[in-house]
């Protein structure tokens, strides 16, 4: 009676682990994939900016103090829109 009430705890917590186990490989593919989505966008976004940047060299009145402030208006968007991502991707919180 004792030995089989043991193997039954025994067995029950192989499952528990077994499960726990499973939620974690489940997570962390998750976040694999979210990992390689978030690095795409971000070379999409230092793409974009680079050719924004590109586009103020050639504009009239490119002096370095105008391109200065477009760069830090331009990091700023780039700021906001990762912020925006991260708290679009984490969710709802409780």
């Amino acid at each position: 009676q004792q030995l089989e009430e043991r193997f039954a705890d025994l067995a029950a917590s192989h499952l528990e682990a077994i499960r726990a186990r499973d939620e974690r490989d489940r997570q962390n593919a998750r976040l694999r994939e979210e990992n390689a989505r978030l690095r795409l966008e971000n070379r999409r976004l230092k793409r974009e900016n680079r050719s924004l940047f590109r586009q103020a060299l050639r504009l009239p009145g490119g002096s370095p103090r105008a391109l200065r402030a477009r760069l830090e208006k331009l990091e700023a968007m780039y700021r906001r829109a990762l912020l925006q991502l991260h708290l679009e991707q984490r969710g709802p919180r409780p």
